[in-house]
């Protein structure tokens, strides 16, 4: 899958004829994510919730999130092998303007106790930048 991004991002470029990177950010910021579900601080009565988020990262010219370092833990679980992943590319985009947003969801195969619940996630981008994303939900 990453050679085919790499391929359609290079079509992208050559596409929009984006050839002097000079006036783009070389420094962009790290991942960014966003919680869709659960919300921060919410109580649920469901006792197997997906938990869902997205990453978005650099743009058409700059880096993306690097997968084989993403870390997502509930509890402190490492679930990372069991996270579901879906890549959305806009092939619009242009400089400055994420080109990939990651959704990313996973759905507890066993029932969570009552109480506090933890959702931990790392994303690192292909420079090097760290993003990293705590939140809690209660199960009632």
């Amino acid at each position: 899958m990453a050679n085919q991004i790499g391929d359609l991002r290079n079509y992208v470029i050559f596409k929009e004829n984006i050839t002097n990177y000079s006036i783009y950010p070389k420094d962009t910021p790290p991942p960014k994510t966003r919680i869709i579900t659960p919300p921060e601080g919410s109580s649920l009565k469901e006792k197997q919730p997906k938990i869902e988020f997205e990453l978005k990262s650099g743009d058409i010219c700059g880096p993306q999130v690097d997968l084989p370092l993403l870390q997502f833990t509930l509890d402190g679980q490492d679930l990372t092998e069991k996270m579901k992943i879906k890549s959305t590319l806009d092939t619009s985009a242009k400089p400055g303007v994420p080109f990939e947003t990651l959704n990313i969801h996973y759905t507890p195969t066993q029932l969570l106790a009552p109480g506090a619940h933890t959702v931990y996630v790392k994303a690192v981008d292909t420079d090097g930048k760290v993003c990293r994303r705590t939140w809690t939900f209660q199960v009632i």
